[in-house]
């Protein structure tokens, strides 16, 4: 009604407990009997004199008593102008329709005095919704590997909107400006508002803005001219200029398969961010929170280097590795994982396609005394080949195996080649060697997929 909403209109009934002071004052107005005495023509000469005053006061008594209560059930319902309401009010000012895209990736929370870029851009955010009036209408947005909407829908609730800028955290992906300033053309397209705003916060960082094609420049700078014919945009940077960093960028073992009792190396590639200084990286060691080696070196800017470590584990339980710099401006890029899981053995499966499967006379023969010189009970190779024919594979046959050879094998089940293709897709090894009975047409066919499989 005329703008005016109520959030829980059912209890607008209870304004009609503003009658019952006016009830209760009918009730008792003639309650008193009427006794005329001569010592009373005294005292109602003085009550005509103060007749108008007292009616006054006892008028003011009943209204505010009434109001109390009306007011009391009118609060409950928690009524609310619209911004039409408020332009029928007076308040013919045009209402804002501002939209916040603030940058969440991690490198906003590069650290400066002890502040992190992200509180800087959050305080920023903050300032553009105080900045608004009663009526004015906000969408806020986080800027991450794909634009999320924390208020999709524009909200005129500015208590609120601050509230989730306080809540919000930074993620651990890098940001997407493009694909958000994509999105925010849509909206803004859509937005009936007279006076509309873009505030962009953001670190400008060179890797979010992806403009390295001039395909991807042209559609960028498209959007940008569609935007600024609709809306003021705002281009906000809380990043450092110079910010120096060094990352941890990759962490690997030096093989696929980790041994027992082996010398197994691991290796950290670290960067080095920075555009002008050469940076002295100290990178550390950890397996299972214990520190096993330390290793320093100067990197220059925009440059890499290899740190190598090398560990025995001497039992096959599952171990976590740990490589990490020492502590910069921006703590989250400088520590990578690894977990690994020693093995005792590596168990190969040998798929034997000769005439026979037999340890003697099979394809494989060599092949086994060439994995396992003196058998596996030797201990001398840390192999364990197993033979078999491939008429008596199954599709878990793979699963116990780290590494898989096929030798002179000519035909194989849809069944049998969909679980080698499930078998190397989820990290097993697949060794083929062709013999006089191969099908390489078939074998190209079945797991080549030219080029797909």
């Amino acid at each position: 009604m005329f703008g005016l909403h109520f959030a829980n209109p059912i209890l607008l009934t209870g304004t009609a407990l503003g009658l019952a002071p006016i009830i209760i004052h009918l009730l008792f107005k003639r309650r008193f009997r009427v006794v005329r005495w001569a010592a009373m023509k005294f005292l109602l000469a003085s009550q005509r004199k103060n007749y108008r005053r007292i009616r006054l006061e006892q008028l003011i008594l009943l209204i505010i008593r009434t109001l109390i209560l009306v007011i009391l059930a009118l609060a409950i319902t928690q009524p609310r102008l619209t911004s039409s309401a408020l332009g029928a009010l007076g308040m013919n000012r045009p209402s804002r329709h501002v939209f916040i895209f603030m940058d969440n990736s991690f490198s906003m929370s590069y650290q400066v005095g002890g502040r992190s870029v992200f509180d800087q851009a959050k305080s920023v955010a903050r300032q553009v919704v105080d900045s608004l009036k009663q009526g004015d209408k906000v969408n806020f947005f986080l800027i991450a590997e794909m634009p999320k909407g924390i208020i999709k829908e524009p909200s005129f609730d500015l208590r609120s909107v601050t509230e989730e800028i306080e809540a919000v955290t930074f993620s651990h992906t890098s940001a997407n400006v493009p694909a958000s300033l994509r999105l925010a053309v849509q909206l803004i397209m859509e937005s009936a508002s007279a006076s509309k705003e873009l505030y962009l916060i953001n670190d400008f960082q060179r890797n979010s803005w992806h403009l390295n094609e001039a395909a991807a420049d042209t559609a960028f700078q498209k959007d940008l001219a569609e935007i600024s014919k609709e809306c003021e945009i705002f281009l906000i940077d809380v990043g450092r200029p110079n910010a120096t960093n060094l990352a941890v960028t990759q962490v690997k073992a030096g093989g696929k398969i980790v041994l027992v009792g082996d010398v197994s190396s691991f290796e950290a590639t670290v960067e080095n961010f920075s555009t002008t200084e050469a940076l002295k990286a100290v990178v550390n060691f950890y397996v299972d929170n214990r520190k096993q080696g330390i290793s320093s070196s100067t990197i220059q800017a925009r440059n890499r280097a290899l740190f190598q470590f090398n560990h025995v584990f001497r039992d096959s339980e599952p171990h976590v590795i740990r490589l990490e710099t020492e502590t910069d401006s921006l703590s989250l890029d400088d520590v990578r994982y690894l977990v690994v899981e020693p093995r005792e053995t590596i168990r190969v499966l040998c798929i034997d396609g000769g005439p026979t499967a037999a340890s003697d006379k099979g394809t494989t023969r060599y092949l086994k005394v060439a994995l396992a010189p003196l058998g596996s009970e030797a201990n001398l190779s840390p192999m364990s080949p197993d033979v078999v024919s491939p008429f008596a594979l199954k599709p878990s046959s793979f699963s116990d195996y780290e590494v898989v050879i096929a030798a002179n094998v000519a035909l194989l089940t849809d069944e049998i080649m969909e679980a080698l293709q499930s078998y190397v897709y989820n990290g097993g090894s697949l060794l083929l060697f062709s013999g006089g009975k191969s099908d390489i047409a078939f074998l190209n066919e079945k797991l080549y997929l030219d080029g797909k499989g």
